[in-house]
């Protein structure tokens, strides 16, 4: 059974529209991707949100995002970023298409989205309450014979990118730990 899922990332949406960041428009970028992901034929069973959806994490970006997103009708799912406000998030991102979980299915897959957002910190880190939980999401993942899209929004190794890799999750091989106890994984995206 095939899911058709698109992900996005680091948005960086501001309080004000059409604020610029490196020189570009960040919500005239997004209003593109929007428009080129509504344009997609068959349409997506999902949308990844993965982080850093705000610049500023303010309430008014993300009630504009939510606005946004009412414009696609697909089921829509975030994680939160370094540059975001994860309790803001949680009043501002729920309704309609837009979903908090942060564990759910389709079809045979099952999609578990961690969060590794340290708060005042660009890198990110798994706690062990997190990890804890991912575990228990994985076997109950197998027991139900599901594939498993892992996602979370800080690279969990080097890319080669001084500025990327100074927001990596830090140790990382906590995270490897557990996914080595399991054969069902079938993918890991991050922001």
């Amino acid at each position: 059974m095939t899911v058709y899922v698109v992900q996005i990332s680091d948005l960086h949406l501001f309080a004000k529209p059409h604020r610029q960041l490196l020189g570009v428009d960040t919500e005239s970028s997004f209003l593109e991707v929007q428009k080129a992901i509504a344009a997609l034929d068959p349409l997506p069973d999902l949308l990844l949100l993965t982080g850093d959806l705000a610049q500023d994490g303010s309430a008014a970006a993300y009630a504009r995002l939510r606005e946004h997103l009412q414009a696609l009708p697909i089921d829509t799912y975030w994680l939160a970023g370094n540059h975001d406000r994860l309790h803001t998030m949680n009043l501002e991102l729920q309704g309609g298409r837009l979903h908090a979980e942060k564990s759910f299915s389709r079809e045979n897959w099952s999609f578990i989205l961690l969060n590794s957002l340290v708060p005042g910190k660009d890198s990110g880190y798994l706690t062990d309450r997190t990890l804890l939980w991912l575990r228990q999401e994985l076997q109950r993942s197998r027991a139900n014979h599901y594939h498993v899209l892992l996602a979370l929004h800080h690279p969990p190794f080097s890319v080669g990118s001084d500025w990327l890799d100074q927001s990596a999750l830090q140790q990382p091989e906590r995270l490897f730990e557990v996914l080595d106890e399991f054969d069902h994984i079938r993918l890991v995206i991050f922001g």
